[in-house]
């Protein structure tokens, strides 16, 4: 994973954890609450790269101390191909289909600064 650093221009390795990277997975830059905190990207959701099974993981990116760590999982049955955007600090999964291929009409809402999903 790579990240490009706009002010000069340059593309620089985003170190991952030890794990593989889900394949299909989303992926939101999200602000603290009120827009405000601290920057973080986050991994959610996607595919485990060897066994093709839905994941529910979910990882998280602090910018200020450039570290990872794994958020809770996502709730409910694992989805994919979900839609998922980051709004006023919360980061929201809609949709998506489960792991019968069934379409799922359910939203979720993640708080990365709680790390609980609603």
């Amino acid at each position: 994973m790579v990240l490009l650093e706009p002010v000069e221009g340059r593309w620089a390795p985003l170190p991952w954890p030890s794990e593989s990277l889900p394949l299909f997975c989303q992926v939101v830059i999200v602000d603290g609450a009120g827009g405000h905190g601290r920057k973080r990207l986050m991994v959610v959701g996607g595919w485990h790269p060897e066994t093709w099974a839905q994941t529910d993981t979910v990882f998280v990116y602090d910018f200020l101390t450039c570290a990872w760590r794994r958020g809770t999982p996502m709730p409910g049955p694992c989805r994919s191909f979900f839609a998922c955007a980051a709004v006023g600090g919360a980061v929201y999964v809609a949709g998506g289909h489960d792991d019968e291929k069934n379409a799922l009409r359910s939203a979720l809402a993640y708080d990365p600064d709680a790390d609980v999903w609603a």
